[in-house]
C-alpha cells in the first residue's frame, strides 16, 4: 500500500518485529518530535534513500497521537501504535 515505511524509534520496549525501510531515532536527529524540522529531516533522509519518492507515500508509525498528527500535517499517512494484538494484524496488514 505504501512505498515507504518510517518507524519512529520509540523510547520503551515494545514487542514488535517489523523493519522499515528506515528507522528513526529523533535524538540522534538532535530535533524532537513533533517539530516540523522533524519530519523536513526524515523526507530528507528517505529522498536519499528513494529519490522520487512523494510524501504521500511515506507512513510513519509512532505510539503518540500528537507525532502522528504532525507528521500527517506534514504531508505523510500515519499509524497510531499501541501494543495490541489487535492493533499488531492492523499494521501488518498495512503493510503488505
Amino acid at each position: 500500500m505504501f512505498a515507504f515505511e518510517i518507524f519512529v524509534v520509540v523510547t520503551h520496549d515494545t514487542d514488535v518485529e517489523l523493519v522499515g525501510d528506515l528507522i528513526i531515532n529523533s535524538s540522534e536527529l538532535h530535533v524532537a518530535k513533533p517539530e516540523k524540522k522533524f519530519w523536513e529531516t526524515a523526507f530528507s533522509q528517505s529522498k536519499k534513500l528513494v529519490p522520487e519518492l512523494t510524501k504521500e507515500e511515506i507512513l510513519v508509525i509512532d505510539d503518540s497521537r500528537s507525532n502522528c498528527q504532525s507528521a500527517e500535517e506534514f504531508g505523510f499517512h500515519s499509524f497510531i501504535y499501541k501494543y495490541d494484538p489487535e492493533k499488531n494484524m492492523e499494521l501488518k496488514s498495512l503493510l503488505s
